[in-house]
């Protein structure tokens, strides 16, 4: 009987410390957020945030640690801090990367979109001046031809797209969407699309036809001609007719769709064929 109760006392022991060892391994487990660490290597880095980018931010497979990568223009960091404390374990800096760019030659339409902000705001990728977020927006909302007052800005970020920090814009003005992607040195528009949500047409029998929606899409991009569609497509949207073009002119490929009842633009992209 005795001996009964050594086995049972022991095995009852034995559970305790099973389920003391599982819970304090629950509680090892409890990691600061990555939003918490990022202010960590902010803090350290002596860095504010609009000024950097986060290429990494993740946790090693057995959640001890974060291993944490961000740069600006001169430098890049590297930090290992410990998950569950914010204790920086580790860190090195080096010297950012700079990636030389090679660019096409502005167009007419590029050129005289941003003379005016360019020439009043000197951009020499060489000195890293950088534009603020507020020159970003203004130049995207020059291109757009809408107003600050008109628009709701859904974000600017500030990112590193191929060794270039680059500005990601996002803005809404009535039924319209855009989205930018803007050199953060020069200024450069390098992307832009819109497009219209909700777009409805009153029903229609009309038809501009081809050669008018040529018109209409060459209107989009000044010195391109009749050469330079790469695509032409008539196609049928829910019954309504449009106009799909492709046109790569001067270092850009445009996207271009025209409703076939209206002439209406609804949806414009321009890419550099050099990304």
């Amino acid at each position: 009987m005795k001996k009964l109760f050594t086995i049972t006392l022991l095995s009852l022991l034995l559970s305790g410390c099973t389920a003391a060892g599982n819970i304090q391994d629950l509680v090892q487990k409890e990691v600061l957020t990555s939003d918490a660490i990022k202010q960590l290597a902010l803090n350290h880095a002596q860095l504010n945030q609009d000024d950097v980018v986060f290429d990494t931010v993740e946790l090693d497979d057995d959640k001890e640690n974060y291993n944490v990568v961000l740069s600006d223009d001169e430098k890049q960091v590297v930090y290992v801090i410990e998950a569950a404390s914010g204790k920086i374990m580790n860190f090195e800096t080096k010297p950012t990367e700079q990636k030389v760019v090679v660019e096409p030659e502005a167009s007419k339409e590029d050129t005289k979109d941003v003379k005016n902000d360019t020439s009043k705001i000197s951009r020499n990728t060489s000195s890293k001046t950088r534009l603020s977020q507020d020159e970003a927006l203004n130049l995207a909302l020059k291109h757009a031809g809408e107003s600050r007052n008109n628009v709701k800005v859904k974000e600017i970020e500030l990112d590193r797209d191929d060794g270039r920090l680059v500005y990601e814009i996002e803005f809404y003005s009535s039924n319209k969407e855009y989205d930018y992607e803007i050199d953060a040195h020069t200024g450069k528009i390098l992307e832009m699309d819109f497009d219209i949500e909700g777009f409805d047409i009153p029903k229609s029998n009309g038809d501009i036809g081809m050669t008018k929606a040529k018109e209409i899409a060459l209107s989009k991009v000044p010195g391109a001609n009749h050469n330079h569609f790469t695509d032409i497509e008539k196609d049928y949207d829910d019954g309504r007719i449009e106009y799909e073009f492709e046109i790569i002119y001067n270092g850009y490929e445009y996207d271009i769709e025209i409703d076939g009842a209206s002439g209406q633009i609804t949806d414009f992209e321009k890419e550099s064929i050099y990304d």
